[in-house]
Order: structure tokens, then C-alpha cells, then sequence
């Protein structure tokens, strides 16, 4: 990636490709300004920090700081506007956990 590319390029750039598809972002660049901390499965699981842009049609993009770069992609919904349509369609596995999940304690009372 170009040393004076802007976070708003790589915006441009990642909105052009289906959602989910990452893009591995250097480090040196820094995190953009309006991102926002929030948990998702490099929080939860340990292996990164979680951080978005909420887009005002309710679209995110999603940036996971790892060790040495940002990986980088955008959800048709953030869970800080939608947090069940973010599961269901940008995060199914994890719907299906939690969904089991539920399943498993009511059948228990």
C-alpha cells in the first residue's frame, strides 16, 4: 500500500469488495480518528483489539488491530445500530453459537 494513502482511500477501496473480505492495512498508517473501540472476536478471543466506523446508512467498517497491521473490512450491519442483524448476516457462526446456546439453558428449565 502507498505511504500517503488516507483512511478515506482505504474506505473507498474496502466498500468496493464484498463484505467480509479483508484488507490488510500497515500499521505506520495509524488508526483513523473516528474509530471507535468496540468488542468482537479479537477482543473476545485475545488476538487483537476491535475497532469501527459506523457509516450513516448503518453499514460498518470493521478494523482489527493486530500485532504488526490493521485488518480491515466492512459489515452490512454494525452491532452498535443492529446487534442481532450484525450476527445473523455478518457473523452467523457466532449466531449459531449463541442461538445453541440459548436453546441448550431453556431446555433445561
Amino acid at each position: 500500500m502507498a505511504e500517503n494513502v488516507s483512511w478515506d482511500d482505504i474506505i473507498k477501496l474496502i466498500l468496493t469488495l464484498p463484505s467480509g473480505v479483508n484488507v490488510l492495512v500497515p500499521k505506520k498508517i495509524g488508526l483513523p480518528p473516528n474509530a471507535k473501540r468496540t468488542i468482537g472476536e479479537a477482543s473476545i478471543l485475545k488476538f487483537g483489539k476491535d475497532y469501527e466506523i459506523t457509516l450513516p446508512d448503518g453499514r460498518r467498517i470493521h478494523i482489527v488491530e493486530l500485532e504488526d497491521c490493521y485488518k480491515v473490512h466492512w459489515d452490512r450491519y454494525s452491532p452498535l445500530v443492529d446487534p442481532i442483524k450484525h450476527l445473523k448476516v455478518d457473523s452467523p457462526q457466532w449466531y449459531s453459537v449463541i442461538e445453541s446456546l440459548f436453546r441448550f439453558i431453556r431446555s433445561k428449565f
